[in-house]
């Protein structure tokens, strides 16, 4: 991830960016914080709130982007997990075994358009696929 490094590039700081999508600075940092290789429960959602102040995409933030189509120019990303696990041939109980959750919470799962980063790592894992695999670009 590499959300600060992209704020900076776009020739804003997190103070800046937290005033813009009404956030303490204090809680911007937490949600972009590593402390201890832990990652914080940045969702999808503030994800795509930062993008939005900053004024791009957030496949920007991964190292592993994605280049967007460009009929799809200036939308953000909806999770598409489903997409991914057909393409690999993974069915849910599958994907549960994998995670060690049960095939009820990997429906749950499937159902939210936001989970925690560190949630979107472990499913991209068990796919092998990058991260931005699990993502598609729908027009709003």
């Amino acid at each position: 991830m590499q959300i600060s490094k992209v704020i900076k590039k776009y020739g804003f700081n997190q103070a800046q960016i937290a005033e813009k999508i009404g956030m303490q600075h204090s809680s911007l940092r937490y949600l972009l914080a590593n402390k201890g290789g832990k990652e914080a429960p940045l969702t999808l959602n503030s994800m795509r709130k930062i993008a939005n102040a900053v004024g791009c995409s957030v496949g920007e933030f991964f190292d592993d982007e994605r280049t967007m189509p460009q009929e799809f120019n200036g939308t953000q990303p909806v999770l598409d997990i489903r997409a991914a696990m057909k393409a690999k041939g993974v069915k849910n109980k599958d994907l549960a075994e994998r995670l060690g959750i049960t095939e009820q919470n990997v429906c749950i799962m499937l159902a939210k358009d936001s989970m925690t980063l560190a949630r979107l790592y472990r499913v991209a894992e068990a796919l092998e696929v990058p991260i931005t695999a699990l993502f598609a670009y729908a027009q709003e």
